[in-house]
């Protein structure tokens, strides 16, 4: 269970410290943090089965020449929908972190999440997938081999072709 309660402070310190760390790059008690917060999910990583956010973002930078860094930011908001399919629990409590009481569950909680995430991606400026010259169809034609990727069988749930294709198309679309 220590897996669980450091991604979940991750994903508090990542909300509240990342705005600061990107408004001045000067302030060192944002960057003290999110240090941490990077020690905490390299922990979180080692011990639990990432998904298949996990795996795009390694096809993603790999293959666009993309940092890591931004390939999972664009990933994340995705993964958040998928979660809400299969772990809406999960979804449930990182929801307070991202500043959402929309007072829904399941899917509908996770979109609102993963809204917000995509909101605090604007706010600081990252980049969409076109934006560094990636189209949809170049995204899309990854699919199968992400399918095929072993990150994406440590997700306690299989996966079809289908889904990792709606995912993708998510990634895309949802953030341009």
């Amino acid at each position: 269970y220590h897996t669980e309660l450091l991604a979940f402070e991750t994903i508090k310190l990542v909300n509240e410290w990342l705005p600061k760390a990107c408004a001045d790059t000067k302030e060192l008690e944002p960057r003290e943090y999110m240090s941490l917060a990077s020690n905490f999910a390299g922990i979180a990583f080692n011990e639990a089965n990432v998904n298949v956010g996990h795996a795009t973002a390694h096809a993603v930078g790999h293959l666009f020449h993309i940092p890591h860094g931004l390939a999972c930011a664009w990933v994340n908001p995705a993964s958040i929908e998928l979660m809400g399919k299969y772990f809406p629990e999960k979804v449930k409590r990182m929801a307070p972190f991202y500043g959402v009481t929309c007072g829904c569950e399941g899917e509908k909680l996770a979109k609102a999440v993963a809204d917000a995430n995509r909101k605090l991606m604007k706010q600081l400026g990252i980049p969409t997938m076109a934006e560094k010259e990636i189209t949809r169809e170049q995204l899309m034609e990854l699919a199968e081999s992400i399918h095929g990727e072993a990150l994406t069988k440590f997700y306690q749930y299989e996966l079809s072709l289908d889904e990792v294709k709606t995912f993708l198309a998510s990634v895309y679309d949802n953030y341009c």
